[in-house]
């Protein structure tokens, strides 16, 4: 256990919509260490944000346990501190994102209330984050709306450094970026997992999956499918669902070839 950054154990969730109830987890079990990558994969509505809410506080789970560094989470607002250390980042960085703040603030209010720095501190801080990200200290000076859709998912990412995190969640952070700057962004994270932090990767996309997951858990209906490496899940799996996933990725790869 002493590697293991993040336990979750028989989680379990279902919704009600227009009286028909909707499993978004049903007994999902995983762990991750440190350093490490797992991938959340399925198509939409297979529960893989569902239980990313779950993990990180926003969403209360049916039945089963969340634990961080060896410590239960709780879904409290008195229960913050068996989460510090984890950090989400979301799908869309522009809805994320303070559009009245300069890039300087928003990483400063991610650090002013959980952290002893001074405004000194914070700066030289922020820097290093930014450098992190591939940003230089110029963007410092920018509001959200003056930057590309590639650039506020740099600064999500290192509002997220700022606290030193031991796991990141991506919920499909990659999803709406072109395939040049998913690289750019897929660069960073690998770059972050070789520093020891751990990641939760979410996608529906099983080729990016490949380039950075240890492991993949693949989910249909909040169901687990199958699980495995990622080499053997893309290249050995044997489960229908799966394969459907493969060749939908491939599909549109072949027609973006061919436009």
């Amino acid at each position: 256990m002493k590697d293991v950054v993040l336990k979750v154990v028989s989680l379990k969730k279902t919704f009600c919509r227009k009286n028909v109830r909707v499993c978004a987890a049903a007994d999902i079990s995983f762990e991750i260490k440190k350093g490490r990558c797992l991938g959340l994969i399925g198509e939409s509505g297979s529960g893989k944000s569902t239980i990313a809410q779950i993990i990180a506080g926003f969403e209360r789970a049916d039945e089963g346990s969340v634990f961080f560094n060896d410590k239960e989470c709780l879904v409290s607002r008195q229960d913050f501190n068996s989460r510090y250390g984890m950090q989400l980042i979301f799908q869309n960085p522009e809805s994320s994102l303070n559009p009245r703040m300069k890039v300087r603030e928003i990483l400063f209010e991610a650090a002013r209330y959980l952290s002893d720095l001074n405004k000194e501190q914070m700066e030289k801080l922020a820097k290093e984050v930014l450098s992190q990200v591939h940003l230089p200290d110029k963007y410092l000076g920018r509001y959200p709306y003056e930057l590309s859709g590639g650039e506020c998912q740099r600064v999500a990412i290192a509002r997220a450094l700022m606290l030193s995190p031991g796991l990141l969640i991506c919920d499909e952070i990659t999803s709406a970026l072109d395939v040049l700057v998913q690289a750019q962004i897929m660069d960073i994270l690998k770059g972050l997992k070789e520093k020891g932090i751990s990641i939760l990767f979410i996608t529906h996309d099983l080729a990016l999956a490949e380039e950075i997951c240890d492991e993949i858990l693949v989910l249909k209906e909040g169901r687990e499918v199958e699980r495995g490496s990622a080499y053997d899940i893309m290249h050995r799996s044997t489960k229908e669902y799966t394969k459907l996933l493969i060749d939908s990725i491939l599909t549109v790869k072949e027609y973006e070839e061919t436009t």
